[in-house]
C-alpha cells in the first residue's frame, strides 16, 4: 500500500472528508466503528478526538489503557462484512505514526490539519481505508492508579498519627489503618 503518494490540489468546498475510526476490541474480531465527517479540514483533530472519546465512551475515561498508535483496516466488502487489518510498508507506517503524533498534541496548527486532512482524502478516502485506534497500557495512568492509593495511606495514617504523637497505640492504629487502606485498594 502506497500511502506516502503526493499530496494533490487544496480541497475544494464540497469534497468533505469521511474518515471510519474503529476499535477492534469485541472478541468476534470485528471491529467497532465510528463514522467521521469533517467539512472543515481545520477541524480533523477536534473531530477525530470527538470520535475517540464517542467510541470509548466514559469507559476510556476511566481505562487504564489510552490510544498508543494508529493502523489502517478494510472492509472486505458489505456482503461478507468482515474486515482485514492491512500490512504497511516502512514508509506508511512512519507516515501513520507523524499522523499520531500530530493528533496527540494539545494544541495543532490549522494548516498541519489541513495537510492531513488532504493526506487522509488521498491515502485513506480514495482505497475505503479506515484508522484503526491501537490501545495500550497509559504509564501514566498505571502510576496514578498505583501511586494514589500509597498516597491515600501516608495521609490517612499522617492524619491519625497526629493526633497524638507519643502513644504506642495511637501510632500502631495509625498504619494499621493505612495499611488497610492500601490493601483493600489492592483487591480492587
Amino acid at each position: 500500500m502506497a500511502m506516502s503518494r503526493a499530496v494533490p490540489a487544496p480541497l475544494s468546498p464540497g469534497n468533505d472528508i469521511h474518515l471510519i475510526v474503529g476499535i477492534f476490541s469485541t472478541p468476534d474480531g470485528e471491529p467497532q466503528e465510528i463514522s467521521v465527517d469533517v467539512k472543515d479540514a481545520k477541524s480533523l483533530f477536534r473531530k477525530f478526538r470527538w470520535a475517540t472519546w464517542r467510541l470509548r465512551g466514559m469507559y476510556g475515561f476511566f481505562s487504564l489503557k489510552t490510544v498508543a498508535a494508529f493502523k489502517v483496516y478494510e472492509c472486505i466488502g458489505t456482503n461478507h462484512g468482515g474486515h482485514r487489518r492491512i500490512d504497511l510498508d516502512d514508509a506508511s507506517t512512519a507516515s501513520m505514526k507523524q499522523l499520531f503524533l500530530a493528533y496527540k498534541q494539545a494544541r495543532f496548527r490549522d494548516d498541519v490539519a489541513i495537510k492531513w486532512a488532504k493526506w487522509i482524502n488521498v491515502c485513506l478516502n480514495e482505497n475505503s481505508y479506515s484508522i484503526e485506534l491501537v490501545l495500550d497500557w497509559s504509564p501514566t495512568r498505571l502510576a496514578i492508579a498505583l501511586l494514589s492509593p500509597v498516597a491515600l495511606s501516608l495521609a490517612v495514617g499522617s492524619w491519625f498519627n497526629s493526633r497524638d504523637w507519643t502513644d504506642l497505640a495511637t501510632i500502631q492504629t495509625a498504619w494499621g489503618i493505612a495499611s488497610y487502606v492500601v490493601t483493600a485498594t489492592g483487591c480492587m
